[in-house]
């Protein structure tokens, strides 16, 4: 048997067929492998995972701004404990590696909802929710306020691998309150049973060094591996950023990004 050639079921000999018909025959062996290495390479997007959510966008470029100078303060920190833990590591590829953990200020919101809506269906039937919801729920929430004014106290961490800015708890209660309200109308139609709900607006998370940021690492993956936010990486710059206020509420795309944001789906203004 050639040892350069696939293993191939042996297909007797037929003379008559020519060099392009076996050529033919040959491929279409061939066919369900290379199928299936392309499906290992590129799995189709679970039914389970999320991929949507509905978010409180917090748009103002002055506090893109703020965030960005918090995010430039803390990650070379965090980079130089981690590298003090890791001698083995070279130092300056630790610091390209914290500094890709950076979330783009661009993007900085409250979640209240995931859910996945991969489904044109069930994307119809989550789009009419937050219409329900929008109009007997949240309008009475804010008890027609036209925005929802939210006071950034200062830094937290989700198990050190999240660095996020906390909300005030006037509007950490009025974003529990859709969220509860929102949660039913999901749950009366289907959409998913439950979601913890944990409002936190990311600034740097370890799950973004990913894609060509780790592969260009030759020690990428160890990296990650135990990639955190220590409290004393960030302790010194844990302060007030002011309050700002949230205009609409939005469901998004969290897999179609779209200048420096995401796919908005759905919008609905407060007032």
């Amino acid at each position: 048997k050639d040892a350069t050639m696939p293993n191939l079921h042996r297909v007797p000999a037929i003379p008559a067929l020519g060099r392009s018909k076996v050529a033919i025959l040959l491929a279409a062996s061939c066919f369900p492998r290379l199928c299936s290495d392309a499906f290992a390479r590129n799995p189709p997007r679970s039914k389970s995972s999320p991929t949507h959510f509905v978010a409180l966008r917090l748009s103002q470029p002055q506090l893109w701004q703020r965030i960005e100078q918090l995010q430039e303060e803390i990650w070379p920190r965090a980079a130089e404990i981690w590298s003090t833990a890791n001698p083995h590591i070279p130092e300056e590829e630790v610091k390209t590696a914290f500094k890709a953990t950076v979330y783009p200020a661009s993007r900085f919101h409250y979640s209240l909802f995931v859910a996945n809506l991969m489904e044109e269906a069930r994307l119809e039937s989550a789009k009419e929710c937050l219409s329900e919801w929008f109009d007997t729920d949240v309008q009475q929430i804010l008890a027609g306020r036209s925005t929802l004014d939210i006071k950034l106290v200062g830094l937290n961490t989700l198990r050190d691998e999240v660095l996020y800015l906390e909300p005030d708890q006037e509007s950490l209660n009025l974003m529990k309150a859709m969220f509860h309200k929102l949660e039913m109308h999901f749950h009366a139609a289907g959409i998913q049973d439950k979601f913890r709900f944990r409002p936190h607006a990311t600034i740097m998370k370890a799950s973004q060094l990913r894609g060509k940021a780790l592969q260009n690492l030759k020690h990428g993956k160890a990296i990650k591996k135990t990639l955190r936010y220590p409290r004393e990486a960030w302790a010194e710059f844990n302060r007030t950023l002011g309050t700002y206020s949230v205009k609409e509420v939005q469901l998004l795309d969290m897999h179609r990004p779209v200048d420096g944001y995401f796919e908005v789906e759905w919008e609905r203004r407060f007032g």
